[in-house]
């Protein structure tokens, strides 16, 4: 396709006419060509992404954006030599024509290429299938920013359903363009010490040279955040006292911090990890960063596992907030369908799965893409009994389903163990008949169960497990006397059932 532009309009023409249409047809060609390299990306077709990157890069070999096109590209293949070579042809065509060195964004990328180990084929590799719609919500929110209007995004759904995988493509999607991006995570463990996050991101090595670009005032404030950033580098031009978390102080702090992110003027992308184990003082510079820097180029795009909210944690607070100001959307991921499930299967296994594996799959997996990954890691068997029973097995899969079941209360878990043994579908009816627990708690352990997304209404006193897993692995938690109790139980009242219907 590509082949049909050979290179300029008649460029043996010096007529003034027609350079207006020689620029248009380069400018076409240009960006068809950049478009096309980011749809092989995102198919993860990286080889045929690499050769139309070195085609852009032939077109114009002054062009520092095709460098970093091809040192990105040569990262996610986990080609560190590609990189080292990229950045050294572009360095030296650039001294030798231009007399100049490689710009900021250009040696800030090949940096961070060169920091971290290469990918290689890991699964940050796979396609990303079935997320068109959810891409292209972030990068029209991307370019909104670019306008000076800052925005946040929340990335939600089930566990393992792929939101950090989508944050961090569309992170390599920004840096690969030259582009700012800062990448923080919060944890369950510091969740209540202040600028944990912060002072994480403020001890990263690459952030070093930006904290020296500040002027001293900002420059002492983050010191005196964190005092182990004072060296013969960064020594305060007076003695300061320690960080104390007073109003007069946070005004200072928050303003240091806002220079050392948007200081630049450049766009911004600023990245959170599980949001909902945020702390309060960071969240409070948040709020204080998008609120005083209204045409700020900033973008805050955080995965949230809701289902680790509570109603006491801050992040509970800010989220109507930004709500009201108009300043949040939020992108919920589905699962995949019976066709993605199938392509993920491929891109695993490297060909085409057989019918009756793939439709094992999707019905074990319900299109969770944790699930499919980790139920290709294992030796199957094109049944779904036997995929059930390898995942179960799954250490990272019953982690997932600890963060369902753990924070329960007795009576709750009670109450799980007698739907699990009932099935997938269970009726009220059949477990007040059967369960230990009197009416107001059975009904209280209920809405725990509904609280937590183990269970959804199927009907006017119907309920089903919001996923086919969910239910084996509460039915694999059971104690063979728990076991044995419950189906008794369940047999006596379907006996008795029987008998009235008979009557």
């Amino acid at each position: 396709m590509f082949d049909c532009y050979t290179g300029d309009l008649w460029p043996e023409c010096r007529e003034e006419w027609i350079f207006a249409e020689r620029e248009r047809l380069r400018n076409l060609y240009i960006g068809a060509l950049e478009q096309f390299i980011a749809l092989l990306e995102l198919q993860r077709d990286y080889v045929g992404a690499l050769h139309a990157a070195q085609r852009l890069l032939h077109h114009n070999p002054l062009r520092e954006e095709s460098y970093r096109w091809l040192m990105h590209l040569y990262a996610c293949m986990g080609d560190q030599v590609g990189i080292e070579r990229t950045f050294q042809e572009c360095r030296t065509l650039l001294a030798r024509k231009l007399k100049v060195t490689p710009s900021l964004p250009t040696c800030d990328l090949y940096e961070r290429l060169t920091q971290v180990a290469p990918v290689g084929h890991s699964l940050a590799t796979l396609p990303l299938i079935e997320r068109r719609h959810e891409w292209a919500h972030l990068q029209s929110a991307w370019a909104e920013v670019l306008q000076g209007k800052p925005h946040c995004i929340w990335l939600t759904g089930d566990a393992g359903i792929g939101k950090t995988r989508l944050l961090t493509e569309f992170r390599s999607s920004v840096e690969r363009h030259g582009m700012a991006t800062i990448a923080i995570r919060c944890h369950p463990f510091t969740r209540t010490i202040a600028y944990a996050p912060l002072l994480e991101w403020l001890r990263t090595p690459a952030l070093r040279r930006r904290i020296m670009s500040l002027v001293p005032v900002w420059r002492n404030e983050l010191v005196r955040l964190l005092p182990e950033l004072q060296t013969e580098e960064l020594a305060l031009s007076l003695p300061l006292p320690p960080f104390e978390n007073r109003v007069e102080n946070r005004q200072h702090l928050y303003e240091a911090l806002t220079h050392l992110c948007l200081a630049p003027a450049a766009p911004l992308l600023l990245v959170i990890d599980d949001l909902q184990w945020c702390d309060q003082a960071t969240i409070d510079w948040l709020h204080y960063l998008l609120h005083n820097t209204p045409t700020a180029k900033l973008l805050l795009v955080g995965t949230l596992a809701a289902l680790e909210l509570r109603p006491h944690y801050p992040l509970t607070t800010w989220w109507p907030r930004l709500q009201q100001g108009r300043l949040l959307s939020e992108i919920r991921l589905a699962p995949l369908t019976q066709a993605g499930v199938a392509a993920l299967g491929r891109a695993l296994a490297g060909e085409p799965l057989a019918e009756t594996m793939s439709g094992a799959l999707y019905q074990v997996t319900a299109g969770n893409p944790l699930y499919v990954v980790e139920a290709m890691r294992t030796a199957m068997l094109p049944q779904p009994d036997d995929i059930a029973g390898a995942l179960l097995q799954s250490p990272i899969v019953q982690a997932t389903f600890q963060v369902y079941f753990a924070p329960l209360s007795a009576q709750a878990h009670d109450l799980l163990g007698l739907a699990a043994t009932i099935g997938h579908n269970f009726t009220l009816d059949l477990l007040a008949s059967a369960t230990l627990l009197n009416r107001e708690t059975l009904l209280l352990a209920l809405d725990e169960l509904l609280q937590r997304t183990i269970v959804r209404d199927h009907g006017a006193r119907a309920y089903t497990f919001c996923h086919p897993l969910l239910q084996k692995a509460a039915y694999a938690l059971l104690t063979s006397a728990k076991r044995r109790l419950w189906q008794e139980r369940l047999t006596r009242k379907r006996s008795l059932q029987a008998q009235m219907r008979g009557q």
